[in-house]
């Protein structure tokens, strides 16, 4: 049997959810006659199972025109098969289509237009800051960004443009295939590139429940438009006391982190633990029995999968269908509270806390629920994907 090449590209290698993606399925793709390959800018782990790892030239950005040769050369050299961008946009992806035989592949990592979100949320934000740049939000950026959409509008040409020339392109769940389809103004006819492909996680071995500790545990970058880790702090403030036998644990690092620990320092908060980037966070699955998720909009959080295989019980504001798809139904396989209700966030969290015979039931159900995300069952419609393209 001919080994097939496939080749992811990132821009660094391991670092957020994208990547532990593309980790977790490579075994399995290996395993069935492809050969993996991760072009990066940035390895940080040359040990990775199953992965053929390739430092791209250029370590600024994964799309400037060295890199683009370099990929082009690469492809060619090795005679690729497919290639896959988990939310890599190329500004020329079309010097690769016309250049190359190779198939590609784009999968969106987030909800559609996560983009435009991003900025919107953050150009607000900044406008908080000090007197001139409120003056600047009101007379100039909200009628650019609330009246005109401009940073809409753009996200959507390039989505349109990345559509037109990928061979296939990748949703997480089948509300975003749809949510696609209308933002780029596609009839039912132009949406045949489009498949949903689920995150899959790597499931543990064995889940010791009997040793579970009174620990709640937040997994992920810390930063402000997606994320909102002060939501939880403002939770955590109103019943660290109620519950003072119970811990919580931070485990991440990002650009809010000082702002996160002064907010804990100025309000006396107990408690609480500020982990840092960990490079493994099973430890933090084993023992802890809760994951708390406050952000404003993801795709289709690992941690919330992660968190299940272990036994951990997640409860998340109903912010996406990624999120929604992973916790339904409410009150089995997770908490989902209605955005942005921190009172309700609130009363679902105490609830958990204070009721060691539900946790032991929803304990029991969410490791059910991650086996639907095994490599397996995930990693087939990986293999149906690759055989569809490549006989095409």
């Amino acid at each position: 049997m001919i080994r097939r090449k496939v080749v992811f590209i990132h821009e660094s290698i391991p670092f957020g959810g994208g990547e532990q993606v593309t980790i977790n399925i490579a075994p399995y793709l290996s395993d069935r006659g492809f050969d993996i390959y991760v072009l990066a800018c940035h390895i940080k782990n040359y040990n990775l199972k199953n992965i053929n790892l390739v430092q791209l030239p250029n370590r600024t950005k994964s799309d400037t025109s060295d890199n683009l040769d370099f990929i082009i050369d690469f492809v060619r050299d090795n005679d690729v098969a497919i290639l896959i961008l988990p939310g890599v946009y190329f500004k020329d992806l079309v010097k690769i289509k016309r250049t190359t035989n190779v198939k590609v592949i784009f999968a969106l990592h987030s909800i559609p237009l996560w983009e435009a979100t991003n900025k919107y949320i953050l150009a607000k934000a900044r406008a908080s800051r000090s007197f001139f740049k409120r003056l600047d939000w009101i007379l100039i950026q909200k009628i650019k960004y609330e009246v005109l959409n401009l940073h809409v509008k753009k996200t959507i040409r390039q989505y349109q443009e990345v559509y037109k020339l990928c061979d296939a392109y990748l949703t997480l769940t089948g509300q975003y295939k749809e949510m696609l389809g209308k933002y780029l103004y596609l009839n039912c006819g132009d949406r045949t590139k489009i498949s949903v492909m689920p995150n899959s996680i790597e499931l543990p071995q064995e889940v010791d429940l009997e040793h579970k500790q009174k620990e709640i545990i937040y997994v992920g970058r810390l930063s402000y438009a997606d994320k909102r880790v002060d939501r939880l702090l403002l939770v955590w403030k109103h019943i660290y006391r109620i519950f003072p036998d119970w811990t919580l644990r931070i485990i991440g690092s990002g650009p809010e982190e000082e702002r996160l620990k002064l907010f804990v320092k100025e309000n006396n908060l107990e408690n609480i633990i500020f982990e840092g980037y960990q490079k493994d966070v099973v430890q933090y699955y084993k023992s802890a029995s809760i994951l708390c998720l406050t952000s404003t909009f993801e795709g289709w959080p690992l941690s919330l999968a992660e968190a299940q295989s272990y036994g951990v019980i997640p409860i998340a504001f109903d912010c996406s269908s990624g999120v929604h798809d992973i916790l339904s139904p409410n009150g089995v396989n997770g908490m989902l509270v209605k955005p942005f209700d921190l009172e309700q966030f609130e009363k679902d969290l105490c609830l958990l806390l204070s009721n060691a015979t539900l946790r032991a039931e929803m304990s029991r159900a969410v490791i059910e629920k991650s086996k639907t995300y095994s490599p397996d069952i995930v990693g087939a419609l990986w293999i149906q994907l690759f055989k569809s393209l490549l006989e095409s």
